[in-house]
């Protein structure tokens, strides 16, 4: 793939790719290809977390189609080759910053949704994770709400470390979220009939909020906890 044509991105837009059946398993180095992908995911490239996570699905079912497709990320990379991560501290941005948002239903397989989360210390980019969530969501809201619990407990983790190394976050850590029912069930210290089945372990969100860890706002367009 040296001298492979580059693609402009990493996945084509709306893939959706079946399990195998197990008769039409492939012999290509299928899996070698994923964790290599997965080791560049989790150092340098950010830009390749979304992709590598849905390819990294069918490591046990894959045919030469999926090999195919994953290729397409080998040429992304090829054509991206000369970018990098820069780090220049913002003395006007918040000492950590957290998104985190999720799509619904979007695995066609078993229709999980996937959630993902990016954070930035004094604006540079320092953690990010795109990963198929344990259970189906029920409505937009509840995936939405999932991924912002597991936005939530990287930030504790991540206020700790910054604690240790000298850079104690004094004031709660603001998360962008986009979804509005989902910021107002985070809110809402009342009980919501819709969402009474989510294990009790994503209910911490709220008491994260009591305790000033992290804060909410209502904007137009985007929300932030």
């Amino acid at each position: 793939m040296n001298n492979c044509k580059t693609a402009a991105t990493p996945i084509e837009n709306g893939l959706h790719l079946q399990n195998d059946d197990g008769n039409n398993l492939s012999s290509q180095p299928y899996r070698e290809l994923i964790g290599c992908l997965t080791y560049a995911t989790q150092t340098t490239r950010p830009d390749l977390c979304a992709s590598t996570n849905y390819f990294s699905r069918f490591e046990y079912c894959f045919t030469d189609e999926h090999f195919m497709y994953a290729k397409r990320i080998l040429r992304y990379i090829q054509g991206t080759s000369d970018m990098k991560m820069v780090y220049r501290r913002d003395s006007e941005a918040d000492i950590l910053t957290g998104y985190a948002d999720s799509d619904w239903a979007g695995d066609k397989n078993d229709r999980k949704s996937t959630s993902g989360y990016v954070f930035k210390v004094f604006g540079n980019t320092v953690s990010w994770l795109s990963q198929k969530q344990p259970t189906i969501s029920l409505s937009s809201t509840e995936a939405e709400y999932l991924a912002l619990a597991k936005c939530i407990c990287e930030a504790k983790w991540l206020r700790c470390l910054l604690k240790e190394i000298g850079h104690p976050c004094n004031s709660p850590t603001t998360i962008f979220e986009d979804n509005q029912a989902c910021i107002k069930v985070a809110e809402e210290s009342r009980d919501h009939k819709r969402m009474k089945h989510i294990d009790v372990k994503y209910n911490f969100i709220r008491e994260s909020i009591v305790n000033n860890t992290t804060k909410g706002t209502h904007q137009a367009k985007d929300g932030i906890l």
